[in-house]
C-alpha cells in the first residue's frame, strides 16, 4: 500500500493521544463519539450530567484542548449537509477545532461531506487561492460538479479535482479536472485549501475507505502540513 503523504497523514494523526470526556445525561452521545473517534489513542469517557446542554471536553498530553456542545456531534452523526456557498456551520467549525490532528475511526460518505463542505465553503468565502479535491469516484464529483462550476465562475479560486475514473465533460475556466490518474489517488477522499495567501486559513481533510462506506482519516489546520499535501497531489498529474 506504500507510505504516501496522504496515508502517512492519517496514520500520524491516529498516533496523537487524546481523552474525550462526554458530559451528558446518558451514554448515547458518548457511544456516538467513541464510534467516530475511537482510534487506538483516543479514550472516550462518559460523565453523567443531568443537563439540557451536554458537552464534551478534549484533552491531550499537554492538557486542555477545548470544549464543544454535543450539538456539534449531532450535526455530523445525523447531518443535513450544507450546499456549496452557504454560511459556515458554527457547530461543525467547533468540532473541527477541538478534533484537529486527531484521527477519526468511522465516518460514512454523508458525514465526510459535512466536513468537506466546511472547507469548501471557507474557500468560497475567501474567494482566492487553491482548492484541491480528490473525489473517491467520478460519480461522486458528478453529483457536485454544478457547485464547483459555480465556484469557478463566482470566485477567483484555482480549483483542481482529482479522479481515478475518466471525465469527458468539457473544461471550465478556473476548474481543472485531473482524470484517469493511476496509483493511489482513487483510494482517498481529500479536500485541501491553501488559505488564499493566509496561512491561518489553511485546511486539509484526508480520508481512506477501508471498508464499504467506512472511512478513516483526519483533518488539520497546520499550514506546513497542508502545503506539503498540496505539493504532493499536484505532482500526481505530472
Amino acid at each position: 500500500m506504500g507510505d504516501s503523504p496522504l496515508r502517512r497523514a492519517i496514520e500520524d494523526a491516529r498516533k496523537n493521544a487524546v481523552t474525550v470526556t462526554v458530559y451528558a445525561a446518558d451514554r448515547t452521545a458518548a457511544e456516538d463519539v467513541r464510534r467516530l473517534f475511537g482510534t487506538r489513542n483516543t479514550k472516550v469517557e462518559h460523565r453523567r450530567l443531568p443537563s439540557d446542554e451536554p458537552f464534551l471536553v478534549v484533552r491531550n498530553e499537554a492538557g486542555f484542548v477545548g470544549a464543544v456542545a454535543l450539538t456539534a456531534v449531532d450535526r455530523v452523526v445525523s447531518p443535513s449537509p450544507p450546499t456549496l456557498g452557504t454560511p459556515p456551520d458554527e457547530d461543525v467549525r467547533a468540532l473541527l477545532s477541538v478534533f484537529a490532528d486527531v484521527g477519526f475511526a468511522s465516518f460514512d460518505r454523508h458525514q465526510l461531506l459535512v466536513v468537506s463542505r466546511e472547507i469548501e465553503n471557507l474557500a468560497w468565502r475567501v474567494g482566492t487561492g487553491e482548492l484541491h479535491t480528490g473525489f473517491h469516484a467520478a460519480d461522486a464529483f458528478r453529483a457536485q460538479a454544478d457547485g464547483y462550476e459555480r465556484m469557478a465562475v463566482e470566485t477567483a479560486l484555482d480549483l483542481h479535482v482529482y479522479l481515478h475514473d475518466p471525465w469527458r465533460n468539457p473544461p471550465k475556466d478556473g476548474l481543472t479536472v485531473h482524470a484517469e490518474l493511476g496509483g493511489e489517488i482513487g483510494e482517498f477522499w481529500f479536500v485541501l485549501y491553501d488559505g488564499g495567501g493566509d496561512r491561518s486559513r489553511t485546511y486539509a481533510l484526508v480520508a481512506e475507505e477501508r471498508a464499504p462506506n467506512e472511512f478513516y482519516g483526519c483533518w488539520t489546520y497546520d499550514a506546513e502540513h497542508v502545503e506539503s499535501l498540496i505539493e504532493y497531489v499536484r505532482a500526481t498529474d505530472g
